[in-house]
């Protein structure tokens, strides 16, 4: 485990229903990301692009449909969680703000095989049934990873333990980009 130290800036906010898309669009407005979107009934993977989010098909981006969605890439993520009443926002960036040391930790997404769906598009497949369509048309199976930025903080006794976690993109084994425009 490789810890290392970089400046970051957390801010917590609660939100209406109302003010998801324009608070979404407001932080990712110049910038594309990857969605994760996690509703009832799906997880999908999809990016936001020019305040247009796209996912899969005929997926939609529903701000009342969602339980827990996070917009993420290299540099940010804004992570919006409904908690009972409550839409909470955290805006985690980093570049800037106070010195945080972080570990990040390299996770093989699910998948024995890969079919292009089209130009856009993977499906990543198991043999036991579970899928998952990534917006990642050079992605392999047994090749992608997301990167997972853990940050730490260490108690009066001296014991580490983590404080916040982020999403940073999607990498293949030499940690490269498989998306150069995300």
């Amino acid at each position: 485990m490789k810890i290392t130290t970089i400046k970051t800036t957390k801010e917590t906010k609660e939100l209406t229903q109302e003010q998801i898309i324009p608070e979404i669009n407001q932080i990712f407005q110049d910038k594309t990301a990857y969605v994760l979107q996690y509703t009832s009934h799906s997880v999908d993977i999809g990016y936001i692009k020019n305040n247009t989010i796209t996912l899969y098909k005929d997926q939609q981006f529903i701000p009342s449909d969602f339980t827990d969605v996070r917009i993420f890439n290299e540099e940010m993520e804004l992570h919006i969680l409904k908690k009972k009443e409550k839409i909470i926002a955290r805006l985690r960036k980093d570049g800037q703000g106070e010195d945080t040391d972080i570990f990040d930790q390299k996770v093989m997404l699910l998948g024995e095989t890969q079919k292009i769906l089209n130009e856009e598009w993977t499906e990543f497949s198991e043999t036991r049934g579970a899928s998952l369509i990534l917006p990642l048309k050079d992605a392999q199976a047994q090749n992608t990873f997301y990167k997972a930025r853990n940050y730490i903080q260490y108690t009066n006794d001296g014991e580490l333990c983590f404080k916040d976690a982020r999403l940073c993109g999607f990498y293949n084994t030499n940690e490269e980009k498989i998306r150069s425009d995300i």
